[in-house]
């Protein structure tokens, strides 16, 4: 929270976001789809890899998902996962750039 204090006061943007099934369920199905797809790609990082291993998905009643680890005193981490999924929500929170129109065509008079 510090960090996010010290960044804000410099006039950069910052948030703390809360680990929670409202906040890290639209991330992680987006995720998930990119992964069934085959269109998340990575590098091959061997931590990476690691720590999502130890992710367990807790899938509740009301269709949210929430990743943790199998414990709390676990010592597997997921610290990468959690960025991940911060990211990609806040990816998703961003609106996408408006796309200017590369060609404009007018055809003017001609015959009937």
């Amino acid at each position: 929270m510090q960090i996010a204090g010290n960044r804000s006061n410099a006039g950069l943007p910052a948030w703390v976001e809360p680990k929670n099934a409202k906040t890290c369920t639209p991330p992680a199905r987006e995720l998930e789809a990119r992964v069934k797809h085959t269109k998340f790609r990575y590098d091959g990082n061997s931590c990476l890899k690691w720590q999502a291993s130890n992710v367990v998905v807790s899938r509740r009643i009301d269709d949210s998902i929430l990743p943790k680890k199998e414990s709390a005193e676990s010592p597997n981490k997921i610290d990468a996962i959690d960025a991940l999924l911060q990211g990609i929500g806040a990816m998703l929170k961003t609106p996408p750039a408006a796309a200017a129109p590369q060609y404009q065509i007018h055809v003017f008079g001609g015959r009937r």
